[in-house]
């Protein structure tokens, strides 16, 4: 599923850290804290060939959370644990607080920061009804970030 190039959390002894480049304090943190919490760490060699992507994959029972470096950024997504799909730490906001926060992506400290404190209400929300949520959670963001480029695309005109 991964591909082969997946592996036990390495370290790197020479910055103490682990082997992700470029990755944001928070992230790190994020992983240190989950794996202080049980989780499991997988993290996959970067992909020279593909601009550098790279993946660490967290686990803990039905929990799933990954962290994705695509051509340079970084991204966060918790997987919806009866199906293979991955959302965003602001669809996952949005099924909790039953309202998505604005159209903004928020910072890596406030999606590291909500993982942390909400990881145990993942597994809980492991429902059929749950996942159909968060789908239509995740449309309602498209919806929103549409809304914002076409308002931005006027004002530029």
């Amino acid at each position: 599923m991964w591909g082969s190039n997946l592996g036990p959390l390495a370290r790197d002894e020479r910055s103490s850290g682990y082997l992700l480049r470029d990755v944001p304090a928070a992230y790190r943190g994020l992983i240190d804290r989950l794996v202080g919490e049980g989780f499991s760490a997988v993290i996959g060699d970067e992909d020279t060939n593909a601009f550098g992507n790279q993946v660490v994959l967290l686990v803990h029972d039905n929990i799933r959370v990954r962290l994705v470096r695509d051509r340079g950024q970084w991204f966060l997504e918790i997987d919806a644990a009866l199906t293979d799909e991955w959302f965003s730490p602001v669809i996952w906001m949005a099924l909790l607080d039953k309202e998505l926060p604005d159209a903004r992506r928020p910072s890596a400290e406030k999606e590291a920061s909500f993982v942390v404190r909400r990881w145990p209400d993942f597994d809980v929300l492991a429902t059929p009804c749950a996942v159909e949520k968060l789908r239509a959670w995740q449309e309602r963001r498209a919806a929103q970030l549409g809304a914002l480029e076409r308002e931005q695309s006027s004002d530029a005109t």
